[in-house]
């Protein structure tokens, strides 16, 4: 995509949301200070209708795409009421526009606030702190930063998601026309040498026995680097099981795949428990 990708990303993902009729007393929004922001800022969370189990809820992260915020997944009547249906505790932070990386140039550091933010939810719920029984997954820019933050804090889950993300990102070079999209320098600079260092397609080491789980829409931009991705995860060991649906980069496209890995995701939440997650900086 050339200039004004954002611009047309943006009325692609944003058409045909149904406002939600009402809040949920089980949707919580959770102010906390950042270290890594260096200010306020703020997750939702979605909690189960059962009572938490002995070792407490299983957790997954659901990163949002470029445009969006921690409240788009809960203001939208469909995607509310299938949120709310899960038997795990959702957690929905915010990286405004900031891609979920701990930024080379713009010292906005959304990488390391996602570590706050679980042990936020560690210290303010009853879950578990098992990273057996965490995940993350997220779409378009959140399919991009749930594979980011797996490959660097591999520690802390083990179930991994993308819909309709950008896998192969930030790069221009050898992507076909159609299926590029703009990289905001103001995130990732303007060293395009640099860009590998981001690049979830070139640290697929730690993803090694992770679930992983990947939606691809046909019609997409980002369909190129989904199987760019795969290619290379493939070449590395990786089997990620890999769903391919009818569609653009819209968010009807996010609305079906969370009907398909929400379920994959309480699926796994089921095995055994293993050694506690450490939120430590590694």
């Amino acid at each position: 995509m050339a200039q004004g990708a954002f611009a047309a990303l943006s009325i692609l993902l944003f058409a045909n949301l149904a406002p939600a009729q009402q809040n949920s007393t089980r949707i919580e929004d959770v102010p906390f200070s950042s270290t890594a922001l260096g200010r306020q800022t703020v997750f939702s969370v979605v909690i189960p209708a059962q009572p938490p189990p002995a070792d407490g809820y299983p957790v997954l992260m659901i990163l949002h795409g470029l445009g969006r915020n921690h409240r788009t997944l809960i203001e939208n009547s469909e995607t509310s009421e299938l949120l709310q249906s899960q038997p795990f505790l959702i957690v929905l932070p915010d990286s405004e526009k900031g891609w979920w990386i701990d930024s080379p140039v713009s010292g906005k550091n959304y990488d390391g606030m996602l570590l706050e933010v679980i042990s936020e939810v560690q210290k303010r719920f009853a879950v578990s702190k098992s990273s057996q029984r965490w995940g993350v997954m997220g779409w378009s820019m959140g399919g991009f930063g749930a594979m980011h933050f797996a490959e660097r804090h591999p520690q802390c889950i083990s179930f991994v998601g993308s819909m309709i993300g950008l896998l192969d990102f930030p790069r221009v070079e050898g992507l076909p026309d159609g299926q590029r999209f703009t990289v905001d320098e103001s995130v990732f600079g303007r060293e395009a040498s640099e860009w590998a260092n981001e690049n979830p397609s070139h640290h697929l080491a730690p993803l090694a026995g992770k679930d992983l789980e990947i939606v691809i829409a046909n019609q997409a931009f980002d369909r190129t680097m989904n199987e760019n991705f795969l290619q290379q995860a493939q070449a590395a060991g990786l089997h990620p099981d890999v769903y391919r649906i009818d569609g653009e980069h819209v968010f009807s496209s996010v609305m079906e795949g969370l009907r398909i890995l929400l379920p994959r995701a309480a699926a796994h939440f089921s095995q055994a428990s293993d050694p506690a997650i450490s939120t430590a900086v590694h």
